[in-house]
């Protein structure tokens, strides 16, 4: 079976505009995540710098300097470290997610290709198909009726 030139066209869009969102919702979410816990763990690192940087300098420059300049550089360093780590939590959030879009996108394509529409049960069994790899999912929707998917996937 071959699939039409204008098929492929909309798949790789939605395929593409999903990973776009994906990535950028999970950049969102991840850059949030890490500079929470780059603020938070700044503030630690800050206060411990700001301590041992006070007690070497000595009684006369005080141990209130020394903790300002360890909280400033322990959030510096935090900062740096949570924008590192949410862009990177970010990026594989958004890959999952957009991934995660465009195989609910080709399941549900193939499903109209395959049956001219969903209808409220075929749409109950596009969630459990994305839990299986393209590999999996691809075959079973060409060779199984559409009483054996739903019985397959449709837990009542």
């Amino acid at each position: 079976m071959q699939l039409s030139t204008i098929y492929l066209e909309k798949l790789e869009n939605a395929t593409a505009q999903g990973i776009e969102q994906g990535i950028q919702q999970g950049l969102e979410q991840g850059i949030q995540q890490g500079l929470e816990r780059g603020i938070q763990q700044g503030l630690e690192q800050g206060i411990q710098q700001g301590i041992e940087q006070g007690l070497e300098q000595g009684i006369q420059r005080g141990i209130e300097q020394g903790l300002e300049q360890g909280l400033e550089r322990g959030m510096e360093r935090g900062l740096e470290r949570g924008r590192e780590e949410g862009i990177e939590e970010g990026m594989e959030q958004g890959l999952e997610q957009g991934t995660q879009r465009e195989r609910r996108a080709t399941i549900r394509n193939l499903l109209i290709v395959r049956f001219g529409s969903i209808d409220e049960a075929l749409e109950r069994i596009v969630e459990p198909l994305t839990a299986l790899p393209p590999e999996e999912f691809t075959p079973l929707l060409f060779q199984l009726s559409r009483e054996d998917l739903l019985a397959r996937f449709y837990s009542s």
